[in-house]
């Protein structure tokens, strides 16, 4: 089974095959409903996410910080290497939202864009709302996932903490990024949905 889809790999597949189905991606949740703070006022929210284990907490700080400074809330999920309270000071505390670990559908109903490391199931999960993101990649292959994306054209790739300032009012000014994440939104949702790729999978199987 396929999940990532071919139109974002820099150079597609001639053909997938008959042993390849595609599959479409769906955004995790859980019956259960997380308590995320809600926010007041009319700023747009952008979600920041590093990933499940967070160890650079600079890094993470001085992502929210830049969110703070572009004008927006700040929707922020430290993970379960740490706790909302390590995030320190920010110049105004009123307009960050923490948690440790929510599931990504619950946290995408509440934003407008995303920041994130790139991990693939973050990064589909937001395409398929049709939301714009900023990348941080660090590690394994979230490189490859923010370069694929960027060359898409609904994503920016932040190279260095350095870079956040200017990139964050990009990730919320730009309406391009915005018009390519509603694309692939579009494309993904033409996906077969899991329900029909088992059932496809099953009927080869005989």
């Amino acid at each position: 089974m396929r999940l990532w889809p071919e139109w974002l790999e820099t150079t597609p597949p001639a053909t997938l095959g008959e042993s390849t189905l595609p599959i479409s991606s769906q955004p995790y949740n859980t019956p259960a409903r997380t308590d995320i703070p809600a926010f007041t006022g009319d700023r747009p929210v952008i979600l920041v996410t590093l990933g499940t284990v967070v160890e650079d907490l600079p890094l993470l700080r001085t992502a929210v910080q830049a969110v703070l400074d572009a004008g927006a809330d700040a929707l922020v999920t430290t993970g379960f290497a740490a706790t909302p309270a390590d995030l320190g000071a920010v110049t105004d505390p009123t307009r960050v939202r923490a948690v440790s670990f929510a599931p990504i559908a619950q946290l995408l109903d509440h934003a407008q864009a995303v920041l994130a490391a790139g991990g693939s199931g973050t990064t589909l999960a937001t395409l398929s709302r049709g939301l714009p993101l900023a990348f941080i990649p660090k590690i394994a292959n979230q490189p490859l996932v923010a370069s694929l994306v960027t060359t898409f054209g609904a994503a920016l790739t932040i190279d260095t903490p350095d870079s956040l300032p200017a990139a964050i009012p990009a990730l919320l000014t730009t309406p391009s990024l915005r018009d390519r994440a509603t694309a692939a939104q579009s494309l993904l949702a033409e996906r077969p949905s899991p329900a029909t790729t088992w059932t496809a999978l099953r009927s080869r199987l005989g």
